[in-house]
């Protein structure tokens, strides 16, 4: 027998125990629902269909974790909100309760749905959402990921929510080695992966 043969099979005896023990971390991705910039504390819930282009932000509990301890593996900070689903099939808005720490299915009736809308077509460029008139009981939201600008009214206890709750919290993808602790952050709303 070859001494390069010998050498290769005790090499790949040898690569699981030399592998056994190696942390090599994780990435978790989410829906920014609340973040303390003087504390760096992200609180967010998790992602968990693994599916890129529909994302499904529903895994309870909220996962909270401290920012990376080095500046440079911080990204844009994220803003946080409470909307976690914009469902114009079934009329209806997901949002996050923090009082209740659980999801609440808001029930709206549309009144302006338009979709394929990007995010420089004159009804949403320069324009700050939600637009909120509590004497229409009326919500107006701008989802950039759907490409959808929805007009809907909501009934009085819906109206008399935070404003931040119709906002989508920014999603964020985190890689971490150790719970608890950030080691890498990215705002993936505010980062164009693909950019040049």
């Amino acid at each position: 027998m070859r001494i390069n043969t010998i050498l290769t099979r005790i090499a790949l005896l040898l690569l699981p125990v030399l592998l056994w023990g190696c942390d090599y971390g994780n990435v978790i991705q989410g829906r920014v629902v609340e973040f303390n910039k003087e504390t760096g504390i992200i609180t967010f819930i998790k992602e968990e269909s693994h599916d890129r282009k529909n994302p499904r932000y529903t895994a309870l509990p909220p996962v909270t974790m401290r920012m990376p301890k080095d500046p440079h593996e911080i990204g844009p900070l994220p803003t946080p909100g409470g909307r976690i689903e914009l469902n114009v099939k079934d009329n209806f808005v997901l949002v996050y309760d923090h009082d209740a720490k659980n999801f609440k299915k808001i029930p709206f009736t549309p009144v302006d749905i338009m979709t394929d809308v990007g995010r420089s077509h004159p009804m949403v460029a320069g324009k700050t959402f939600p637009i909120i008139e509590k004497d229409k009981r009326t919500v107006q939201v701008y989802s950039g990921r759907q490409r959808l600008l929805a007009k809907f009214t909501v009934d009085d206890d819906a109206i008399q929510l935070p404003d931040n709750t119709w906002i989508a919290g920014d999603e964020v993808r985190i890689f971490y080695k150790e719970e608890g602790q950030a080691a890498r952050f990215m705002n993936i709303t505010l980062t164009d992966i693909y950019k040049k």
